[in-house]
């Protein structure tokens, strides 16, 4: 059962006429389209609660992590913290607040999105 699917096949995407290779049409727009079309085939295959696993995308690849708009640009930290302090903390009020845009997308449609640990190459084989 294939939901949403695309080929590259020498770096370039099969039936496109786009002259980028991949690596410069893989953005956030491009995977949230493309994550759209998986949502949109779980539904049409009546699949709900669905567990969305991705290779550890959301720490890594920015194009996978990409933040929805209405993100605040400014948020009250503690005066005294230390740049590794106000990093930590930034990061987890983010997480918590403002999921990744596909995370977002997935719990809309009743499905979770969870990513494989970084680094463990037994799940990672490419």
């Amino acid at each position: 059962m294939l939901l949403a699917k695309d080929i590259f096949e020498d770096g370039k995407r099969l039936g496109k006429p786009e002259t980028k290779d991949y690596r410069g049409m893989f953005d956030s727009s491009y995977f949230e389209t493309w994550f759209a079309q998986l949502l949109n085939g779980l539904d049409g295959h009546n699949v709900k609660n669905a567990i969305i696993i991705l290779d550890n995308a959301l720490d890594n690849a920015k194009y996978q992590k990409a933040m929805p708009v209405d993100v605040p640009k400014f948020i009250d930290l503690p005066e005294n913290a230390t740049e590794t302090m106000l990093w930590a903390l930034l990061k987890d009020y983010m997480l918590l607040h403002f999921p990744p845009q596909i995370v977002s997308m997935a719990q809309k449609a009743s499905h979770t999105v969870r990513c494989t640990p970084p680094y463990y190459s037994d799940l990672q084989p490419i």
